[in-house]
């Protein structure tokens, strides 16, 4: 086969370009009626709009162990984020284990610790802290992953092996503990996703004991791209302005209340009744690597595959086409975003 032509690479770029905006369609390959191809956006919106972040994650998003090329005996890799990408990694499962390593160690997890890890997913980062608290013959502190979504529950539970960790299903913004229950609260690329993410900070702060912390892998906009969009609301009449927030929250599964920058997000810890806030910008170590892996893998047809285990052909490759439009998306918009490893303490006195 020869070598495409400049303005062939050129046109094919720009097509792909207009695919992941949702302005144009792609075609199935011929003699394969099997892979995945592009549908009409309206009804990817749809299907996104109509599903909720629990059944979203509890569904559509076991296509995300397509982004894993690698498996293990344990089976194929759980993780659910963006990975944190250092010159040495070579692989999405080591860039998700990196980033729940450096979120461990900002935080100060060490061993003893008792910790709760909120949004866990099927439990593959609570899997990593509890070696990581076991380490060095130290009194094993308790660990509890816990999640939304009751299918990652169970399939966490699946892997046990002892009585430790604790999986339980539960709401971040009506956290079922005690107060002063943990040493630490982490939650690992899943804040945004919350109701309200200040009524997270208000129950991480309760159930932290005094001098306790809190550590967040989150994802904001830049201020640039915050006074932007609040130009545009102040433009729109309300009709139009609470269709947007509609928008925002069925499709990215971001409520609009979770859109602050950087320094808005800090106040808000302060707010809650936390100090020693400290943020880090690792966006230059996450968007732009995770987005060259996913234009690498993104069109296999791994997702169909993965999703046909638990619903018929149509449903399987009708959630597979969503969740690449939603993907699409969020990689276009990485310039307008920042990741951000985010650590605060509880007082240690009132």
């Amino acid at each position: 086969m020869s070598e495409p032509t400049g303005g062939a690479v050129n046109a094919t770029r720009d097509r792909a370009s207009r695919i992941a905006v949702g302005t144009a369609a792609a075609p199935t390959p011929e003699g394969d009626p099997m892979l995945p191809t592009r549908r009409r956006p309206l009804a990817d919106f749809r299907l996104m709009r109509r599903t909720g972040v629990e059944q979203w994650y509890g569904e559509v998003m076991h296509a995300w162990q397509s982004l894993h090329g690698e498996t293990g005996s344990g089976g194929p890799p759980q993780w659910r984020n963006l990975g944190y990408w250092t010159d040495e990694t070579r692989s999405m499962t080591g860039a998700s284990r990196n980033l729940a390593v450096k979120l461990a160690d900002a935080a100060g997890v060490e061993a003893g610790c008792d910790v709760l890890d909120v949004g866990c997913g099927p439990g593959e980062s609570t899997y990593l802290l509890q070696q990581r608290l076991a380490s060095d013959g130290a009194a094993r502190g308790r660990l509890v992953g816990m999640d939304i979504t009751q299918r990652h529950v169970d399939m966490a539970l699946a892997r046990r092996t002892g009585d430790s960790p604790e999986f339980v299903r539960g709401d971040a913004t009506d956290v079922p503990f005690p107060a002063e229950s943990f040493d630490r609260v982490l939650a690992l690329e899943c804040a945004f996703h919350f109701p309200d993410r200040r009524a997270f900070f208000a129950e991480a702060l309760r159930v932290l004991r005094p001098g306790g912390r809190v550590g967040l892998a989150d994802v904001v906009p830049t201020a640039s791209a915050d006074a932007m969009r609040r130009r545009t609301r102040r433009l729109l009449p309300g009709p139009l302005r609470s269709r947007l927030d509609r928008y925002i929250g069925d499709v990215m599964k971001t409520p609009p209340v979770n859109l602050v920058p950087a320094r808005e997000y800090a106040g808000q810890l302060r707010s809650a009744g936390f100090t020693d806030v400290t943020v880090e910008d690792i966006s230059e170590r996450v968007f732009p690597h995770f987005a060259r892996h996913w234009e690498r893998v993104s069109r296999s047809d791994r997702p169909e595959k993965i999703l046909r285990r638990d619903a018929d052909l149509v449903t399987a490759d009708a959630r597979a086409k969503a969740w690449r439009r939603q993907m699409d998306m969020f990689v276009s918009s990485w310039r307008m975003s920042e990741y951000l490893i985010v650590t605060a303490r509880k007082p240690k006195s009132a």
